[in-house]
């Protein structure tokens, strides 16, 4: 028997679902409707009322049509129907959309995803009010609305799919690519999206892990881009290997829950060591990256660091402590601020 999944994330989870991706998943799972293209933020605001023309995008090409529904199910918050009536035994998440995309705020203090050609629509076109929101540009802010919208998205999924089980697919911006020739090449561009946007993916995972009682998958640091992909060439389009260990970590969990049942004690053991697992990961990269900063900022001769309300810094060398000890406490105490 084949086990019922649905999406709330992006191609990294659907994908998966996908036979000319991953050739052989309907032995294992189906799909139903899913959730892709959606922020965590514009999926607990209230559904708004939007009409086919509204959002339809010209020339009306299968790319533009898919574009259209993407947005249109963003507007309408359908989703959330979908989960309450299909009971879904298990959705796989991330937190891409979040992160790449961001929000819009818009009329009557809403806010939707700020999806590819939602500015060429009419129901874009006709707002009055138009605020872009990143969470790389409005750290604290979004992450504040993000976090309420967050625990929002749980307690509905706890009240209304109390069966469903979550699994956090954790993957990332890659830098590599397996060319169509067998060979391998650093790409700069796809580096440059690594370090500009996985560093908030381990904010925003990390949160869930430390609240939600989620299964988590293990992405492969080694796991190259795909210049043979279906799709378009992306740090985020990734070669056949990705699909075959994520299928097989899906199937173990799966199995897992059939041998030991979803509310066994060993199993919630189970999940807990994966999170706190991965959660020691990104907290090691969040250690390497203040690291980093330490370096460049010991390089420049006027230093000065603001976090929180606090006014800025001056770091100065003491007896007690060193230049680079100072930085590295400030870094930590911005990072946990916007944490908390």
């Amino acid at each position: 028997m084949v086990s019922n999944f649905t999406v709330f994330g992006s191609c990294t989870c659907r994908d998966l679902f996908y036979s000319e991706v991953n050739k052989n998943y309907k032995d294992y799972f189906s799909i139903g409707r899913t959730g892709i293209r959606l922020s965590f933020i514009s999926i607990m605001q209230k559904p708004i009322e939007v009409s086919d023309e509204t959002v339809k995008l010209y020339p009306e090409n299968n790319k533009n049509i898919n574009f259209s529904t993407w947005i249109w199910n963003d507007l309408t918050k359908v989703f959330l129907r979908d989960l309450k009536e299909n009971k879904f035994e298990y959705m796989l998440i991330d937190t891409y959309y979040d992160v790449n995309f961001g929000i819009v705020e818009i009329d009557n203090n809403q806010y939707i995803t700020n999806n590819i050609k939602l500015n060429k629509t009419d129901f874009f076109k006709n707002l009055k009010h138009k605020r872009f929101l990143k969470i790389n540009t409005d750290t604290e802010e979004y992450f504040e609305l993000w976090k309420k919208n967050c625990d929002l998205f749980f307690k509905y999924l706890n009240e209304n799919c109390p069966d469903l089980k979550i699994i956090l697919n954790p993957a990332r911006h890659v830098s590599q690519m397996l060319m169509a020739d067998g060979s391998v090449k650093e790409i700069k561009s796809f580096r440059k999206e690594a370090e500009r946007y996985n560093q908030y993916r381990d904010l925003l995972d990390e949160y869930i892990l430390e609240n939600f009682d989620v299964d988590v998958l293990e992405f492969d640091k080694s796991t190259r881009a795909y210049e043979k992909t279906l799709w378009e060439v992306s740090s985020l389009h990734y070669e056949p290997r990705y699909f075959e260990d994520m299928t097989k970590q899906l199937n173990d969990i799966i199995k897992r829950n059939e041998l030991l049942g979803e509310t066994e004690e060993l199993n919630k053991k189970i999940r807990r060591y994966k999170r706190e697992k991965l959660l020691n990961e990104i907290r090691l990269n969040n250690e390497r990256d203040i690291n980093a900063k330490i370096s460049e900022l010991v390089s420049k001769k006027n230093m000065s660091i603001n976090y929180s309300d606090e006014p800025i810094q001056k770091v100065t060398l003491t007896d007690n402590e060193t230049q680079q000890e100072k930085i590295k406490k400030s870094l930590k105490k911005f990072r946990n601020h916007i944490r908390h």
